[in-house]
């Protein structure tokens, strides 16, 4: 449009046929100036050469038409020996574009010897009405100034009809907009100014934000059949969600600068600059698919990030996908990075004293340093930590070798894993496709002389004696599902413990579920009962608990039965506290004997068998025990001089209740002796 008031003040000028002395015409098929080419144009003055009609087909550029039924009007027109005025201009065109219909409005003056334009008025395009300076010399070119007050910003997407995913809801833009061009054509546009309200989401719902606003200055011209654009943005506000991420631009410093390559089909950003502050600092090049608009790649030459400002500002809503939102961080990582759709991820960052902790407890690391190398034909990733603490479990000091591959993640070397005055050795350890539905695990590990007094006092159980140790056989993760091959087997209070048939589910998400069954073989029970206070019971304990199913670390069912083991040698004795406990188990116990004056008497008694089952369903737990087709059920069998019984007379016993009463009865309560 700028172009063809030069064009339509100088044309009059050509060759045409004159009609009077106070009415002039004229036709020409073509006439270039500056650069352009104006085709079939056609100018008359009229009202004694006061008004001016300039029409042409269209303006063309070097490679393109630019405007397309270009027209203008002029009343009060004026020409003088150094000057032509127009007090009243109306110029329109065509963009043959999203614009479509544009027209300009006010005064202009032409100066005849130096060739500059200058214009004063108001652009109409798109519904909005901005008002519009020209500045036009053959030596600096042309320059358009428009100044925008709050322009909204919906009318003017939707008249433009950019095809995009993104629906704008509101939104308004303030600042200056301006357009220079040199004498062959080739123009810059800049932009300098701000969004305020932005409201936007995607039809899938993917991506929304709200409340948007930013300070930006933009450099854009035309580059072949896009544009390049340098782009420069800071002080975000408002709230932006990609999927699982969430974050308040407010709470940031976060500032933009990047240099744009725009086409029909996508785009690339060159020297992508993205910082906050000293928390996050990211420079390489990125490059989009515009429909749907989705990264094609990504390549960062520098990634520098400090914890805990980049975990809490974009990381924790990320992370709360797999409840990991609420951690506590500290330390830094330094490197490179590269993303691509054929070969995923490939990184090199230095980890400097990083430290995470689960605020609800589940684990934590501290003093975390080395090396994380993810690319082809790299060598392995060394790194180490100070300490390392799983389920209030600490472990020590620890090295560890991993290879990172496309699909997968592999210890290069045998791990070794301090653990309460012993060791957890892992021999194998391989995750492949990490990042896909279809993900496994291979583990094979051994613990060595874990001490369970330790342990114990990790878990807040009673203190427990002896060590633990043992192999873990094959373990895999599939389709979120954690399985052993195999039987886990531990030698534990001088007896034999094995799980069998064991499964997790979402072992590291929401609500775990563990299912499998436990045997046990020859357990001191002299040891056993010792570690709880419950008694003193001598002889050996076989036992299983089947269909065992656990729900956030809690079971919900199961078929437990322990008894003494039938081939084992050696003294069966129970102490007065260990009948006692065992009696009150369910709230529905007693001891039958000949006389409970005699019974007050001895410390310890000897038994012929113990047993006991319990089958929980619904929260209750159906017992039994030796005889388990009878009601009252033996609980213990006496043997000899004098004889005792323990009986059970209650089969259904709410589980809360019951676990009450097991806690409870490491306290010593008593209860009533009957003679029988």
């Amino acid at each position: 449009m700028l172009r063809i008031i030069m064009t339509c003040l100088m044309v009059f000028a050509a060759p045409g046929p004159r009609l009077s002395a106070t009415e002039l015409s004229g036709i020409a098929e073509r006439v270039s100036i500056a650069g352009y080419e104006v085709r079939k144009v056609s100018v008359s003055l009229t009202d004694g050469l006061t008004s001016l009609q300039v029409s042409a087909d269209a303006i063309a550029g070097r490679e393109r038409v630019l405007l397309q039924s270009p027209a203008l009007e002029c009343q009060g027109f004026l020409i003088t020996a150094n000057a032509v005025r127009c007090d009243h201009a109306r110029v329109s065109a065509s963009t043959g574009g999203p614009v479509e219909q544009l027209r300009w409005e006010g005064r202009l003056h032409l100066d005849r010897i130096s060739q500059a334009l200058n214009m004063e008025g108001s652009l109409s395009l798109l519904g909005l009405t901005l008002p519009l300076s020209v500045r036009y010399s053959p030596d600096h070119g042309l320059n358009a100034t428009a100044k925008v007050n709050a322009v909204a910003l919906k009318p003017l997407v939707t008249a433009m009809r950019v095809p995009s995913d993104l629906a704008l809801q509101r939104g308004r833009f303030s600042g200056t907009v301006q357009v220079s061009a040199n004498a062959g054509g080739d123009w810059r546009g800049q932009i300098d100014g701000g969004l305020a309200g932005v409201d936007f989401d995607t039809r899938d719902g993917y991506t929304a934000g709200a409340e948007l606003g930013v300070r930006l200055r933009a450099d854009l011209g035309p580059a072949g059949e896009g544009w390049e654009i340098g782009l420069s943005a800071e002080r975000f506000s408002g709230e932006l969600l990609v999927g699982d991420f969430y974050t308040d631009l407010g709470a940031t410093a976060l500032a933009l600068e990047a240099k744009v390559d725009w086409r029909p089909e996508g785009f690339r950003i060159h020297e992508l600059s993205l910082t906050d502050g000293a928390s996050l600092q990211l420079a390489g090049q990125a490059a989009f698919r515009r429909e749907p608009l989705s990264l094609e790649r990504l390549g960062l030459q520098r990634v520098a990030v400090a914890f805990p400002a980049v975990y809490q500002r974009y990381l924790a809503s990320l992370l709360a996908v797999w409840t990991l939102g609420d951690l506590e961080t500290s330390g830094q990582i330094a490197g490179t990075a590269s993303w691509d759709r054929q070969t995923g991820w490939n990184a090199d960052l230095a980890l400097d004293r990083v430290a995470i902790r689960d605020r609800a407890g589940r684990f934590g690391i501290s003093g975390f340093n080395g090396r994380l190398v993810s690319a082809a034909n790299a060598p392995p990733s060394a790194l180490s930590w100070q300490e390392l603490d799983f389920y209030r479990i600490p472990i020590g000091p620890t090295n560890l070798a991993l290879r990172f591959g496309r699909d997968s993640l592999a210890l290069t070397e045998p791990l070794h894993l301090p653990l309460l005055g012993g060791e957890v050795g892992v021999d194998e350890f391989v995750l492949i496709r990490p990042a896909s539905q279809d993900r496994s695990l291979r583990l094979k590990a051994r613990v060595v002389d874990v001490g369970m007094a330790e342990l114990s006092a990790a878990l807040a159980w009673p203190p427990l004696g002896g060590t633990l140790s043992g192999d873990i056989p094959s373990v895999h993760l599939k389709d979120d599902v954690l399985s052993l091959d195999g039987a886990l087997e531990f030698r534990v209070f001088d007896g034999l413990m094995r799980a069998e048939s064991l499964s997790v589910e979402r072992p590291f998400g929401v609500l775990p579920t563990v299912a499998g069954s436990i045997h046990i073989e020859q357990l001191d029970l002299e040891q056993l009962t010792g570690a709880f206070s419950f008694g003193k019971i001598e002889g050996r304990l076989d036992g299983a608990i089947e269909e065992l199913r656990l729900l956030d670390w809690r079971p919900v069912a199961f078929d437990a039965w322990f008894q003494n083991s039938a081939g084992a040698t050696g003294p069966k004795r129970i102490s007065q506290r260990a009948v006692q406990n065992i009696a009150a188990i369910g709230s529905g116990g007693a001891v039958t004997a000949l006389s409970g004056a005699v019974l007050n008497v001895f410390d310890d008694f000897r038994y012929r068998r113990l047993g006991i089952r319990c089958r929980l369903q619904n929260n209750i737990c159906h017992m039994s025990g030796i005889d388990s087709n009878q009601t009252p059920f033996v609980i213990v069998q006496g043997a000899g001089l004098p004889r005792i019984n323990v009986l059970g007379y209650n089969p259904n016993v709410d589980w809360p209740q019951l676990i009450a009463e097991l806690k409870a009865a490491t306290r010593g309560p008593g209860i009533s002796f009957e003679d029988g």
